[in-house]
């Protein structure tokens, strides 16, 4: 029996002496991942102010360069999609021995995941209605079909719509992180009682 509970406590001490080199690295690469999605974005944007590419067509050296661009910018969602799973499950694993401030503090993580799933939700709504009133074509009827091509999007309209999705994604990662570290606290108190529970003598 004496040995898985020593294989589990050193497992257990790995993973938190490399919880917060985890945690620091995971979020520098998700923030870089931000920063190349917001540069796509905005090399995109240079093209349709250029009049190289519209949106819905363009020159061909406008045609390769949006090519590049929307790939620079699925690579960095990927990569925003891995750290951030990377690091909300370092959040979520419960360490040996929590900290005070941790065992003081961590439900407040909670409110602020409802604070940021709430924004997330206003930031699209938002997003929706903008990206509804810039895609109105007046010229066509809503139950009809055009007979001619697509409204071309303005760009600073196209910018805004976008870099609003990327703050929107931002938002809801926070949320996120938040719900992790609250779960995690959550865990934390429910083995407490437990462990409460079976020390309590049921004798009398």
């Amino acid at each position: 029996m004496s040995q898985p509970i020593g294989g589990i406590a050193r497992i257990s001490a790995v993973i938190d002496r490399i919880r917060p080199v985890v945690i620091v690295l995971g979020l520098l690469v998700l923030g870089a991942a931000f920063g190349i999605a917001a540069w796509a974005i905005q090399k995109d944007y240079l093209l349709r102010v250029a009049g190289l590419w519209n949106g819905v067509t363009g020159s061909a050296r406008g045609i390769s360069a949006h090519a590049s661009n929307k790939a620079m910018a699925e690579m960095a969602v990927q990569v925003m999609q891995w750290s951030t799973g990377v690091v909300g499950l370092a959040l979520l694993v419960p360490r040996r021995k929590e900290g005070a401030f941790f065992r003081w503090t961590a439900w407040l993580s909670l409110l602020l995941a409802v604070v940021f799933v709430a924004a997330s939700l206003l930031g699209l709504l938002g997003l929706g209605v903008h990206h509804a009133a810039i895609s109105l074509d007046p010229t066509c009827t809503i139950d009809g079909p055009c007979d001619h091509a697509p409204k071309v999007i303005p760009p600073g309209d196209w910018r805004l719509s976008y870099l609003g999705g990327l703050a929107v994604a931002a938002t809801f990662i926070a949320a996120i992180f938040a719900g992790c570290l609250g779960v995690r606290w959550v865990f934390w108190g429910i083995t407490r009682l437990l462990r409460g529970a079976r020390s309590t003598p049921t004798g009398v």
